[in-house]
């Protein structure tokens, strides 16, 4: 699927569309692997009412996320493991 158009308009004249015209038609966007996805028209968007701050705390003020935050700066860096296999045995004898 691309655009159906048989000829554009360019430089003021109607050009023949080759194989190269092949861009996302305005109901479909192109995605990164070059395939289109279709947009969903806006009457279908589901529309919630905006979230006021009074229903949710802010971080600062509230305790719980104050402390969870607290807990994940002082949690210790677990480093990834490097040495999964062991050096062969050649390499022990020459350090």
């Amino acid at each position: 699927m691309g655009c159906r158009a048989r000829v554009r308009y360019m430089a003021g004249k109607l050009v023949a569309s080759g194989d190269e015209h092949n861009h996302a038609p305005p109901s479909h966007a192109r995605c990164g692997n070059g395939a289109f996805v279709q947009l969903r028209p806006r009457s279908q968007i589901l529309k919630f009412p905006p979230i006021t701050s009074a229903i949710l705390p802010s971080p600062i003020t509230s305790p719980r996320a104050a402390s969870l935050a607290l807990h994940a700066l002082n949690f210790p860096r677990i480093l990834p493991k490097t040495d999964l296999w062991p050096p062969p045995a050649e390499e022990k004898k020459e350090h």
